[in-house]
């Protein structure tokens, strides 16, 4: 029987079929697939559209099946079943669907009045084999992490899926290394033993262990005062402290892998590549981008917006966009920006954006970000409140990236303006002495 429309199967192999889209499937005349013109064929084909792991598959026909049982029933029908769909499954039905299909429901998900959809958060595995008073401090700081990231989500803050089990990675491999050490609790843990974790595991992010030792140090009052916060005590800011200078690419290296990229890769792989390397977009905010943050100018030109500045795109790669998005949602100019804003870009087009970015780009994500805004800021764009509203970029952010600018910024000021001010700083203003070296 089909998973999705309960119909009977037939096969003409030996294996049994969950769904009318595998390769020896037989589908029967009342199959959603086979009825043409209908919102159930549309489900029918979300249903195999780009693969995914066996969880999320379960969770994509849970909602395709509910909503093959109303998508004919008129657009009433089908708010009140968008309305039941939790905002992880809302997500996962317009991810899934063809194009045609997440055309109709980003329609009416405004007129639902629907939570913002999100992605399902990445799970944390925390092995047996770490001692149960050392998985308990774990809990207890995963269960930390997601409180934060639920305030600040209410805020209107956004967080990747990956948020926690990215924030959770370091300090679980601390445990694994710990207990192989033979170590039961976080209490019998020495600074030399951290010391030797970091330098056997160098990839690992200081700034996320020493978070978490912070963490196991609020339940210690009276632990050394080197390592615990004293009430009362001004806490200093993370920017002035010392860290390792951002790691970034020259702006030729980075028209090389976009050059590379168009060469070698579909027109939606690199029109991701290039809101990432150009507009300093993160991989995860470029993949979501919706439609909304495009438009079309009174002069025919195309602008994006990355953050809250609208920025012209070049001709040549707005020719691309606009391709691309006309193939996608044929007349998405005319739709309203409620609707717009549920259509994806890239949600048919690219099944993962990390395994993307790693495969095609070759570098990590966020050594392409900061490389484009570094390229931003050598081409003079300097002002810190124009990166902030036109990168989304945060100010600390932009006060590591100052740090790898030459000191002298006089080269990009006109020469006669540096002669100019050099015979005042010589005295020599009026004089015949022209004030260069």
């Amino acid at each position: 029987m089909c998973a999705l429309c309960e119909h009977t199967l037939q096969w003409t192999n030996w294996h049994e079929h969950r769904h009318c889209f595998q390769s020896a499937a037989v589908r029967p005349a009342e199959c959603w697939a086979l009825q043409e013109g209908s919102g159930l064929a549309l489900c029918a084909q979300s249903l195999a559209a780009r693969r995914t792991t066996a969880a999320r598959f379960e969770v994509r026909l849970t909602v395709l099946k509910g909503l093959g049982k109303v998508i004919d029933g008129g657009d009433a029908a089908v708010i009140r079943y968008l309305r039941t769909l939790t905002p992880e499954q809302t997500y996962e039905l317009v991810r899934s669907a063809v194009p045609a299909l997440q055309a109709r429901v980003s329609a009416l998900l405004k007129q639902a009045d629907v939570q913002e959809p999100r992605q399902e958060r990445r799970q944390v595995q925390i092995p047996e084999s770490i001692p149960e008073q050392m998985r308990d401090k774990l809990l207890q700081y995963e269960a930390k992490l997601e409180r934060r990231s639920d305030r600040l989500t209410e805020k209107g803050h956004t967080r990747s899926y990956t948020y926690i089990a990215r924030l959770m990675s370091e300090p679980r491999r601390l445990a694994i290394y710990l207990a192989a050490e033979g170590h039961t609790s976080w209490l019998s843990m020495k600074r030399r033993d951290v010391v030797s974790f970091m330098a056997k595991n160098p990839a690992v992010l200081r700034t996320s262990v020493e978070r978490f030792l912070r963490f196991l140090e609020e339940d210690r009052p009276f632990s050394s005062a080197s390592t615990v916060h004293r009430k009362g005590a001004k806490r200093k800011s993370g920017v002035g402290q010392s860290s390792p200078p951002h790691e970034v690419l020259m702006p030729e290296e980075l028209k090389q892998i976009l050059d590379r990229v168009q060469s070698e890769n579909t027109e939606p792989e690199y029109l991701l590549a290039w809101l990432i390397c150009k507009m300093g977009l993160t991989a995860q905010a470029a993949y979501d981008i919706t439609l909304d943050k495009f438009e079309v100018n009174e002069a025919g030109r195309l602008a994006v917006r990355p953050a809250r500045v609208w920025v012209l795109v070049p001709k040549s790669v707005a020719a691309i966009f606009e391709r691309n998005i006309e193939q996608l949602f044929p007349g998405w100019r005319d739709a309203t920006l409620e609707a717009r804003s549920h259509m994806s870009l890239f949600l048919t087009t690219i099944p993962k954006v990390h395994a993307f970015v790693k495969r095609t780009l070759g570098h990590n994500a966020r050594v392409l970000r900061a490389s484009a805004i570094y390229a931003a800021m050598r081409a003079g764009h300097r002002d810190r409140v124009t990166l902030v509203e036109t990168m989304g970029v945060s100010i600390a952010t932009i006060q590591k990236l100052e740090r790898l600018l030459s000191a002298d910024l006089h080269r990009t000021l006109p020469a006669e303006f540096v002669k100019e001010r050099n015979k005042h700083i010589m005295g020599t203003a009026g004089t015949q002495d022209d004030g260069t070296e």
